[in-house]
């Protein structure tokens, strides 16, 4: 049974109607309609998790055993080493989306996607490459090594924040962020206390972990 097919004996099962569970779900009124008879290709990961929310289902049973199709994640934020920024000026406008192949794993957690800019992971993520992130808190997550994280430092009592990508490593039991990077300016792991920033000491939280990366087509060659 397809996800359309699910969704719509849910429906039924509900006696309610397309048109009303849309509504219910801060959808337009036939934007529900459009996927199930096929005139739209996917749903959003969020859009999905409040389907399902109306519907009283979890996220997962309306995604059990789908087919792989294409799922629209929302790009929510740059994420670039060394660019702090004031809390304020991070509440900006959607940067697009990102389709990528479902049934996405985690199916219960939140998903987005995140521009990078810069070259602190050049080594594997080049500057304007989009990657996949899922929730940590969602997930449990613990760190592994080889992991790449979304890193969220925070200072001046978290007026200030740097969002990053950094990759896991251990050196025996102690787990340390480090940058993968060509560049010179990149080279020294981030602590995992967050550091000493002049008179200040910044916070840090893994926020995500990185589930793929992908380049624009018309990306210049390097």
């Amino acid at each position: 049974m397809s996800l359309r097919d699910r969704i719509q004996a849910r429906i039924a099962e509900r006696n309610t109607t397309v048109r009303d569970v849309s509504l219910r779900a801060g959808l337009s009124a036939g934007g529900l309609r459009d996927f199930l008879t096929g005139r739209s290709a996917s749903l959003k990961v969020d859009t999905l998790e409040k389907v399902a929310r109306v519907l009283e289902l979890p996220l997962s049973a309306l995604l059990l055993d789908d087919t792989p199709a294409s799922v629209e994640l929302p790009v929510t934020h740059e994420v670039a080493a060394g660019a702090w920024r004031a809390v304020d000026e991070l509440r900006q406008a959607p940067l697009g989306t990102l389709p990528v192949a479902g049934p996405l794993p985690y199916p219960s957690a939140r998903h987005w996607a995140e521009l990078v800019r810069g070259d602190s992971m050049n080594r594997s993520i080049p500057d304007g490459a989009r990657v996949h992130v899922v929730d940590a808190a969602d997930i449990g997550y613990a760190p592994r090594h080889g992991d790449i994280v979304v890193v969220v430092r925070r200072r001046a009592q978290g007026a200030f924040e740097e969002r990053s990508l950094k990759q896991v490593r251990y050196q025996g039991s102690t787990p340390s962020l480090w940058p993968c990077s060509l560049s010179p300016a990149w080279q020294e792991p981030l602590p995992l206390d967050g550091g000493a920033l002049a008179d200040d000491t910044s916070e840090i939280e893994l926020v995500g972990l990185v589930l793929g990366a992908y380049l624009p087509l018309d990306a210049p060659a390097t």
